[in-house]
């Protein structure tokens, strides 16, 4: 389950939430499901390079590891992706979809942001930017949201989505 109440937007301009939400709040996400986080690290020589603990297969939540990925912002193309850790690979990991982290990578490079988590249970957490209050949630069912409002106050921005705020 993802901490979804890590900050508060109390002081952030709200504009970019927004914006982003204005125009990616409706589109698919599924192919971030056990994505946690998957992080932008910055820009080196044309390649983007992204930082994430993701799974090595679209759909697989059971099998994850550190990942880091150059991207070729030129071609659209990986370049390279190094695991941190092949120790905490098992032979259910063998093996990486080198496709579904091509697509993975080049729908996080569209959205624009800088971090996204999403967990199983339809919950999708987004740092638009770099600033530890430009966080933005997606809650999917509403008894989940009941349930987190225990910790934070979460103001509507649209539809599902919401941002929150000190208690």
């Amino acid at each position: 389950m993802v901490l979804v109440c890590s900050s508060c937007t109390d002081s952030y301009d709200l504009n970019k939430t927004k914006e982003f939400v204005d125009k990616h709040g409706e589109e698919d996400f599924s192919i971030f499901v056990g994505v946690n986080p998957m992080f932008y690290r910055g820009k080196q020589d044309s390649l983007y390079l992204i930082g994430g603990i993701i799974p090595g297969q679209q759909g697989e939540i059971d099998s994850w590891a550190m990942t880091g990925i150059y991207y070729n912002i030129n071609d659209c193309t990986i370049v390279k992706i190094q695991r941190s850790r092949e120790g905490w690979t098992d032979s259910t990991y063998a093996s990486i979809d080198s496709s579904y982290i091509n697509n993975l990578t080049r729908r996080f490079i569209e959205l624009n942001i800088y971090e996204i988590f999403m967990d199983t249970n339809g919950i999708i957490r987004i740092h638009i930017d770099e600033h530890p209050q430009s966080n933005v949630v997606r809650f999917d069912n509403d008894s989940i949201l009941k349930e987190k409002s225990r910790e934070c106050h979460w103001e509507n921005v649209s539809g599902k989505w919401y941002y929150s705020r000190s208690k």
